[in-house]
């Protein structure tokens, strides 16, 4: 089984710092998104099964933490494309997808089935349809892989219900959350992933063109004043009055 991950480098919301005076933000740190380390997880799971190997995709500038991240987790190898400006879920798509393009024999496709930053849940989708594969998307648990038969079974999560689908490989799957519990990796395997390739690519070897049509006039946090309340009162009166404040704020 060949599976290639697409792995993307996400701002850290937790960590964003904001200007008290302005409400701007100050720093946009960024990590590897979250649920990429679900889809990495559950391709190892795969090639632990099957066996077989694991393709990285990353695309943006500034990536190596967040490629060497990838490789230690479970990855055999990575491709990396240089893009050095914003650009949008339409030019993400079709610079995977010529990426993919150049893939031989591959048979899953992951993604996370959104970022945690931007979560517009576009670039699986876009991709599968320019590669005119089969797309799976919003994926909980996949139930079946016949390599002999080259079909795949998964539960979709719908939120009001759970849907059965199979499909045809070579296909696209966008995972949710709840499919695995992502490994830490080990120090063993942080040290090896300095040593396996690294493939790196200009958006102009590739013969496209990036951009954006979205213009990001302000980026602005909204103003949360502390309520600067104390209770003085014996501990148990305290307490009850306590859950009865979060209960009006809708925190419980």
């Amino acid at each position: 089984m060949h599976v290639v991950v697409c792995a993307k480098q996400a701002v850290d919301v937790d960590q964003v710092k904001i200007d008290p005076q302005t409400l701007e933000p100050i720093t946009f740190p960024t990590k590897l998104d979250d649920l990429s380390k679900n889809a990495l997880e559950e391709a190892v799971r795969i090639k632990e099964k099957f066996g077989g190997k694991i393709t990285v995709i990353v695309v943006g500038d500034y990536v190596s933490s967040v490629v060497k991240e990838a490789l230690a987790i479970g990855g055999d190898e990575a491709k990396v494309i240089a893009v050095r400006e914003l650009i949008d879920t339409e030019s993400t798509a079709l610079t995977i997808a010529e990426i993919v393009r150049n893939i031989e024999d591959f048979d899953l496709l992951f993604f996370g089935e959104a970022s945690i930053d931007t979560h517009t849940a576009q670039v699986g989708p876009r991709v599968a349809e320019i590669l005119k594969l089969p797309i799976l998307t919003f994926v909980r648990r996949i139930e079946k892989i016949d390599v002999e038969s080259r079909k795949i079974v998964v539960l979709r999560d719908l939120e009001e219900w759970f849907e059965r689908v199979e499909a045809s490989m070579p296909a696209v799957l966008t995972v949710t959350n709840e499919i695995n519990e992502p490994r830490l990796p080990s120090l063993s395997q942080i040290l090896k992933a300095a040593k396996k390739p690294v493939e790196r690519f200009e958006t102009s070897e590739l013969g496209i063109s990036v951009g954006s049509n979205i213009e990001v006039l302000r980026n602005k946090a909204p103003r949360i004043d502390r309520k600067k309340k104390i209770y003085k009162e014996d501990v148990d009166k305290a307490v009850n009055e306590i859950v009865s404040e979060l209960i009006k704020e809708g925190i419980l």
